[in-house]
């Protein structure tokens, strides 16, 4: 065989062997099948790839081969060599500028695809090389002539794969993004369907874990003075932990110092190098807390004025920690930026929260100051009536299977029933003997009272089922009620539930001119009315609700039970 078919057979060999390397099927694979092939070729000691970075401009090492296996130095003069062939993102591969170069015994060749830089393969060589010049110039470096062929034949390979894993990589960027958003849509959905503080701070912290995938979240909330955060809630990991009640001064930790002082978030991604780090919540918790993601809260808050009305201005009522990475990389902005958009829309839902709270106190307190008055103005009747009405009311709605919201309409208006008794004369209410025509006039006069001056205090809108309860609870189903002698189906069903529980708590308590009846007389005394004064459904309803233990005679005092609690609690 003549050198010239030897040479061909050689070259026809080497393309064969990098035609099955160009076949790997992933980029991993392809790399260091390459650098594998340009060993054999080349004898030499390691081969290396860096990968060029187009956001930096520069290379970095992505792949090694050593030919007697295990782990091989990085060249020495890597960077110089990169920086020599790939200069600002541009090959210099004008003419008389080859891609191969060598320094010492590293040897460099540039990878372009369709003048798109791609990498740099370094080649550390067995001869040591002491000048800085072309491969071609030198003698005998057929070896490298081949490497050379290989890499240009591999190169479109690597270009295809390097595009597939950044495309493949994009569609994993995406398909996170996509998860995220539709978490966070699940959240803001999630987050208007209660109003119960706790279940609301359990939404968001669940929400916030999932979303950062993180070990633990936690939420702080600022005292009303501003002087203390206290820890609601912690989750993630942290829900197996007996968490103690943590109340530290507001300016402590991490979380005091973003709450207090930067007012905007921190990414601490090695807390034991942050001098604001405070270590006694791990302490006491036997968490161990790695890195912190850490963003204030802020909410709108609604500014009384001495007129009707008022302004809204944003304030921090405290923030949130997301605590420690769950695959251990660090917190990234896009992390935060992820953080700080739950957590604005938590913070408002709380303040709403809150704010519904506070207002269902102030309500509530202002129906039971109404209902206390009526109650005191009518001595005839043992302390608590409206109360008892209201609860034994609730109890029969529940029986006859009515809905939550009309149920919350049946508490307020039975505990609003006999307001009109503030317009009624205290000689007639205090009477000890039984009254007469004229007296019963008076009295029957308290439920149009009653209802005008809802009506007066512009409330019709708002408590339009409610008055029904306070003008209907004394009509009778055959019409000899009062005050506008309703029959039948022109009752509403608040009215005939309002005056079983009325009628019910009469007999079971001591009037002035008799004693309480007991359970089964009030029984038998509400069964002569049924179909004739009281509805019997409702009736039935209430006989049920004795039998299975949720109606007792007596019924508990006012003061053993809150009306705010029982509605925050009612199923």
């Amino acid at each position: 065989m003549t050198t010239h078919q030897s040479t061909l057979a050689t070259l026809l060999d080497v393309i064969q062997q990098a035609n099955a390397v160009a076949r790997a099927d992933n980029l991993t694979t392809l790399l260091e099948q390459m650098l594998d092939l340009v060993l054999h070729l080349s004898d030499a000691h390691a081969a290396f790839f860096y990968a060029y970075d187009p956001a930096s401009g520069t290379c970095q090492p992505t792949t090694t081969r050593s030919a007697h296996g295990g782990s091989a130095p990085r060249p020495a003069h890597a960077a110089t060599l990169c920086a020599e062939l790939l200069q600002d993102g541009h090959t210099t591969t004008a003419e008389h500028t080859p891609r191969l170069l060598q320094h010492g015994n590293t040897a460099a060749y540039a990878l372009v695809d369709h003048d798109r830089p791609l990498g740099v393969v370094l080649v550390t060589l067995p001869s040591p090389y002491t000048t800085l010049h072309h491969i071609h110039d030198a003698a005998a470096d057929c070896d490298l002539d081949l490497v050379q062929i290989v890499l240009e034949r591999l190169t479109p390979d690597i270009g295809r794969s390097l595009r597939m894993e950044a495309e493949m990589q994009r569609a994993a960027t995406q398909a996170q993004l996509n998860t995220r958003l539709k978490e966070l849509i699940s959240f803001i959905t999630g987050i208007s369907a209660t109003l119960e503080r706790n279940k609301l701070i359990k939404t968001i912290m669940d929400y916030a874990e999932r979303l950062l995938q993180v070990e633990a979240t936690s939420f702080w909330l600022l005292d009303k003075n501003g002087e203390r955060l206290e820890l609601l809630i912690a989750g993630g990991d942290n829900q197996g932990v007996a968490m103690p009640r943590v109340s530290i001064p507001a300016d402590t930790g991490i979380i005091g110092h973003v709450v207090t002082h930067s007012k905007s978030r921190e990414i601490v991604n090695d807390v034991h190098r942050n001098p604001y780090f405070h270590a006694n919540v791990d302490d006491e918790s036997g968490f161990v807390t790695r890195s912190i993601l850490c963003v204030p809260m802020h909410a709108p808050s609604i500014q009384r004025a001495a007129q009707q009305g008022g302004e809204i201005r944003e304030r921090i009522i405290g923030g949130a920690q997301a605590l420690n990475k769950r695959d251990g990389s660090d917190f990234t902005d896009e992390d935060a930026q992820l953080f700080e958009t739950l957590t604005r829309q938590a913070a408002i839902a709380f303040q709403f929260s809150q704010l519904f709270e506070e207002q269902e106190k102030l309500f509530w307190g202002i129906v039971r100051a109404i209902s206390s008055a009526a109650d005191l103005k009518d001595p005839s009747f043992s302390p608590g009536h409206s109360h008892r009405v209201a609860l034994l009311s609730v109890e029969i709605a529940r029986e006859l299977g009515c809905t939550d919201e009309f149920i919350a309409h049946v508490r307020i208006g039975s505990r609003l029933h006999d307001l009109g008794k503030v317009g009624v004369s205290d000689i007639i209410l205090g009477k000890k003997d039984r009254l007469n025509e004229a007296e019963m006039d008076e009295i029957r006069k308290h439920p149009q009272i009653g209802y005008d001056l809802l009506v007066q205090a512009g409330l019709s809108d708002l408590l339009e089922e409610e008055l029904r309860a306070v003008i209907e609870h004394h009509e009778r189903l055959d019409g000899n009620g009062y005050p506008h002698g309703l029959q039948g189906d022109q009752i509403s069903l608040i009215g005939r539930i309002v005056s079983v529980a009325d009628v019910f708590d009469a007999l079971t308590n001591d009037r002035p001119y008799r004693k309480a009846l007991t359970l089964e007389e009030t029984l038998a005394v509400l069964h002569d009315m049924v179909g004739v004064a009281l509805d019997p459904e409702c009736v039935a309803a209430l006989e049920r609700a004795c039998q299975q233990g949720r109606i007792h005679v007596p019924m508990p005092l006012p003061e053993e039970i809150d009306d705010y609690a029982v509605t925050a609690l009612a199923p």
